[in-house]
């Protein structure tokens, strides 16, 4: 019983550590294209048709830190802002808000 017990803390340090998030995905709600930002490499793709990825920026990022960013199968979602070339994005469930600008 204490192995099973030391085992199981084990296991729970190893998947408690933090992991940097790498990309974050989401369609546009008015275009219907997916877009993907690559948050190590600093990159920002788009994907017009289901298949091939393009770039179509490098990022500079302002005021993140890379251990804020959360890993894992999150939903995102980008809301323009009128009659300008902001948006801002979303992470469901977390309470974080980015602003793009493109």
């Amino acid at each position: 019983m204490r192995y099973f017990q030391l085992f199981f803390s084990i296991l729970f340090l190893l998947l408690a550590r933090p992991v940097l998030a790498q990309t974050a995905k989401w369609i546009h709600p008015k275009s219907g294209n997916i877009y993907q930002i690559n948050f190590e490499t600093k990159e920002f793709f788009e994907n017009k048709d289901g298949a091939q990825w393009n770039k179509i920026a490098d990022l500079s990022f302002q005021d993140i830190k890379s251990y804020d960013l959360i890993s894992g199968n999150r939903h995102y979602q980008e809301i323009p802002i009128p009659g300008s070339s902001l948006s801002y994005l979303m992470v469901s469930c977390t309470g974080q808000v980015y602003q793009l600008d493109r």
